[in-house]
């Protein structure tokens, strides 16, 4: 009987907590991003003190954001580009839409998840710390991704130790990007402008990663398999 309890309050604290993370993004997006934690629960229809039931402090709760969002731009940038795109190039082009498109639709989100990196402490379950760690899962994502455009390193590493690096930039590069691009009033041109501007430069990434680890020259205009067929048939 304790055990049903204990999966029961297990199931609850988990739902409890979504819920939770999806009021303090609309409370983000609705005031901003120094929304205050009465405010969150004032979103979240809860007192302030049932936070701190689910959270044991802002930093969890940061973290807890932090998570999400990576999720959602996993799905954009990563996953659903794969399943969807025909091309190399619209692979490309859909990762960086999605990622454009998420950061134009919740602004306040990557203000408030900025403020509170470079407000902490660097401990191990600091928000800066653990941002870090998941910007590099999605880094290594994009790693794997790459590692199947190239044959291998010289010792037949699958995948060769500089595709972390070069997927580092990749993503660095997005970033920062569109970091410029909404500011702090908000995006200065479309997403498809802004897209037309980057992808070159993630293109010459990509190519530049491609040539450094023995592969073929990618043609972003062929379907992926293609580009994979030139690369083992090199």
């Amino acid at each position: 009987m304790a055990d049903a309890r204990t999966e029961r309050w297990a199931e609850h604290r988990k739902k409890m907590r979504r819920t939770l993370v999806d009021a303090t993004i609309r409370a983000i997006d609705d005031r901003g991003p120094d929304v205050s934690m009465r405010e969150i629960a004032a979103e979240a229809k809860i007192p302030k003190p049932t936070l701190y039931r689910f959270f044991t402090d802002k930093s969890a709760l940061v973290n807890a954001i932090n998570d999400r969002v990576m999720d959602a731009l996993t799905e954009r940038i990563v996953t659903g580009p794969q399943l969807t795109a025909g091309t190399l190039g619209e692979l490309v082009r859909a990762g960086i839409s999605g990622y454009a498109e998420f950061v134009g639709e919740h602004p306040n989100v990557f203000r408030y998840l900025q403020l509170n990196f470079s407000a902490t402490s660097n401990t191990s379950s600091s928000p800066s710390v653990h941002a870090i760690e998941t910007a590099r899962t999605m880094a290594s994502d994009i790693a794997t991704l790459l590692a199947a455009l190239v044959p291998g390193d010289e010792d037949g590493d699958a995948r060769p130790r500089q595709l972390d690096s070069a997927a580092a930039m990749i993503m660095g590069a997005v970033v920062f990007a569109a970091d410029g691009w909404v500011g702090d009033d908000g995006p200065t041109e479309s997403v498809d402008s802004f897209v037309d501007r980057v992808e070159p430069y993630i293109r010459a990434l990509l190519q530049v990663a491609a040539a450094n680890n023995g592969g073929a020259a990618l043609d972003f205009d062929a379907s992926i398999a293609d580009n994979l067929a030139a690369v083992y048939a090199g």
